[in-house]
């Protein structure tokens, strides 16, 4: 809009000049301008008329233009102060949210049990390690059972769109596993957080799977339990149908203690059971991450519903808010967008739907916002724990590709 301006009062002033030009060139087979002679005010009034009348209204046009100009700068200087302000603010926001979150832990360090504690972006990295250790809880589950196993057909017809991939693809399984990992991560299997589980895996994943698979988390105890050792004792039996059975005995255990001597051997009491009494490895983190995430993806939606802004300028704000992440925030954002949570992230973009199909295609990818913005630009190597990044977002530009 801004070039349009200045080209229309240009044009106008070169027409203008034009004018002037192609008259006094006329005008000059008649008169001449050495001042010899009487001036005729009849007549040269009327070349002053034509010159105000004419050449003088496409002037004061352009004036006219060039104060629009001014005036839509203006304009333009004022909006951009005001999203700036509002942009940092929300930086700074940001910044808070990260500085707040803290974890306390009691951990083992050989023999003995200390208390840890890990704040700011620290944090962060504890949260990534419980999603890591989650997923690979959760693998010897995964192992014994197939996609028909695992998803309801509806959702997997979805999941299967979504990822592009033919039915019996490995990564379905495998996308599966992050977003239960992730979820129990996030809310933990607390009596609340497993009742939250359960209705957000509805309609989704087979109930006597995610029962039986929440039954198994449930029973990983925080490491400063005593109970910590028989759990690591279940963890050894390698046949998980034994594993299993044996955790669906301990189960009907507690719900009628008077079992227990006839259902276990002395041995078996010994090694592997224990009761209900103890604090859940998976506690949650909703609590501290997930204002993180509202603001985080309100942040860079903010940015890119910005109209008066260029393709470039909403990259540039959106890279300022980026370089505010750290390679963990950044791995917990990856993991994240590939939950049910995170999903409006990219897989199932948020956008206003229209009539038109290629309008409606359009706005679909602009709202891809992980792609979009090269979200997760400075995550380490390929993949994080065996999840390959350009399986699910082939399009960002990694700075690991630039250096190499």
């Amino acid at each position: 809009m801004r070039k349009l301006f200045w080209l229309i009062s240009l044009f106008l002033i070169v027409v203008g000049i034009i004018i002037l030009w192609i008259f006094f060139d006329n005008l000059s087979t008649e008169y001449t301008y050495s001042g010899d002679g009487k001036i005729i005010l009849d007549k040269t009034g009327q070349v002053g008329d034509f010159i105000g009348g004419v050449v003088g209204t496409i002037f004061s046009l352009a004036g006219f233009v060039a104060l629009l100009l001014t005036l839509y700068n203006q304009s333009d200087t004022s909006y951009k102060e005001q999203f700036e302000g509002k942009f940092f603010e929300l930086i700074k926001i940001h910044r808070d949210n990260v500085n707040e979150i803290n974890i306390r832990r009691k951990l083992r360090d050989k023999k003995e049990i200390l208390d840890f504690e890990f704040s700011g972006r620290k944090a962060f990295k504890t949260i990534v390690s419980d999603f890591v250790i989650c997923r690979n809880d959760l693998r010897p589950y995964f192992r014994k059972h197939t996609i028909a196993d695992v998803y309801e057909d509806e959702y997997l017809t979805k999941t299967i769109q979504t990822l592009g991939v033919e039915p019996n693809h490995k990564r379905i399984l495998s996308f599966a596993r992050v977003n239960i990992a992730y979820c129990i991560t996030f809310y933990g299997v607390s009596s609340e957080g497993y009742q939250i589980l359960i209705r957000l895996f509805r309609k989704k994943y087979k109930k006597e799977f995610i029962e039986g698979l929440l039954a198994y988390v449930k029973m990983k105890p925080i490491e400063s339990s005593k109970y910590w050792k028989k759990w690591k004792n279940l963890k050894t039996i390698e046949d998980i149908e034994s594993r299993l059975t044996l955790i669906d005995k301990i189960y009907s255990i507690r719900k009628n203690r008077k079992t227990l001597n006839t259902t276990f051997s002395e041995q078996e009491v010994e090694l592997y059971y224990y009761d209900k009494k103890y604090i859940k490895f998976y506690g949650g983190h909703q609590h501290r991450i997930g204002h993180y995430f509202r603001h985080l993806f309100q942040s860079v939606k903010y940015v890119n519903s910005q109209n008066k802004l260029n393709e470039s300028e909403k990259y540039f704000y959106v890279k300022t808010l980026r370089a505010q992440l750290s390679t963990y925030e950044q791995a917990l954002l990856f993991v994240n967008s590939l939950s049910i949570m995170g999903m409006p992230w990219e897989l199932e973009p948020e956008y206003k739907k229209s009539y038109f199909e290629f309008i409606d295609k359009k706005r679909k990818e602009n709202a891809r916002l992980i792609t979009k913005y090269n979200l997760i630009k400075n995550l380490p190597g390929n993949q994080i724990i065996g999840i390959n990044y350009k399986d699910y977002y082939p399009n960002v530009n990694y700075e690991i590709e630039e250096i190499v």
